[in-house]
């Protein structure tokens, strides 16, 4: 059978888009080859004609999902600090986020997978933290709150993901929401007394 000139490209992209839900839902290492390409509708085989091994799946599965966390935490231009964090929360601390990680951010699906991976994933990881901790620190003023912030965010999804009830779930969201509003208006707030604090000296 012959295809067009696209079809390589348009497979390969489908079999990332699908491994990358199926290993956030179920867990990268837990899924081996032969499920993937089967729930693709695909031989095993024709696994390697698109990636030279599973490794480097899980390499193009990380990197591309995470340029997407940091896109869903990252604030959007024009927008002022108050308002593009109250969207992020929003978006993120969320009962829908907690049930369907295939959809949600990679970090708390595969974070421990990350942890335990080669050197070059854990390389990407940081990379594109580290990037995201400055970009919220750009808005907020410190660093290290932009840390905490970013990891109470991901900690929330651990934590509620491993409770049974939704009302527990939302128990935990609340909380966590509550917490990080006071948070972050008052960083806010210093940081933008900090320059009129500094014109009067």
């Amino acid at each position: 059978m012959r295809y067009s000139p696209g079809h390589k490209e348009a497979t390969r992209k489908r079999l990332l888009e699908l491994s990358s839900a199926m290993a956030k839902e179920r867990g990268f290492d837990s899924m081996s080859v032969d499920t993937l390409m089967s729930a693709a509708g695909l031989t095993g085989g024709a696994f390697y004609a698109h990636f030279a091994s599973k490794e480097e799946l899980f390499v193009e599965i990380i990197g591309n999902e995470l340029d997407r966390s940091t896109r869903m935490l990252a604030p959007q231009e024009g927008q002022a600090p108050l308002e593009w964090v109250a969207k992020a929360f929003d978006n993120y601390l969320t009962v829908g986020h907690v049930r369907h990680p295939e959809s949600g951010c990679v970090v708390p699906a595969l974070g421990a997978e990350i942890a335990r991976a080669g050197p070059g994933v854990r390389k990407l990881y940081e990379n594109a933290m580290t990037a995201l901790k400055d970009r919220w620190a750009e808005d907020i003023g410190d660093p290290e709150v932009a840390w905490a912030i970013i990891c109470q965010l991901i900690g929330t999804i651990v934590v509620a993901r491993g409770m049974s009830s939704k009302r527990a779930m939302e128990e935990i969201i609340h909380a966590s929401r509550t917490h990080l509003d006071k948070t972050i208006t008052a960083q806010i707030d210093t940081a933008q007394a900090a320059p009129e604090t500094a014109r009067k000296v």
